[in-house]
């Protein structure tokens, strides 16, 4: 497993989280998603497959990820943002 945290911006992905977050945690040795109040079952299936959640009201993607950064524990030396599909 390579020291990369992965950063998974969601909102309403119910179809995707699941078999991204099974991707990502080959690869990943943490596994962060940042969730803008999905009104569908994102939250719930990201935190039963073990990914850590934080939810911010979404502005763009060049917000959220210094956001991240800066905010969330990350304890890796890479941090690489993904698409969930």
């Amino acid at each position: 497993m390579c020291s990369i945290t992965v950063v998974i911006l969601t909102l309403n992905e119910e179809k995707h989280i699941e078999r991204c977050l099974a991707r990502a945690f080959h690869v990943a040795r943490q596994l962060l998603v940042v969730d803008s109040f999905s009104t569908d079952q994102t939250v719930t299936i990201a935190q039963s497959l073990g990914a850590q959640l934080w939810q911010q009201d979404f502005k763009t993607h060049s917000v959220h990820l210094p956001w991240a950064r800066a905010n969330l524990p990350v304890d890796t030396a890479e941090l690489v943002r993904l698409e969930a599909d």
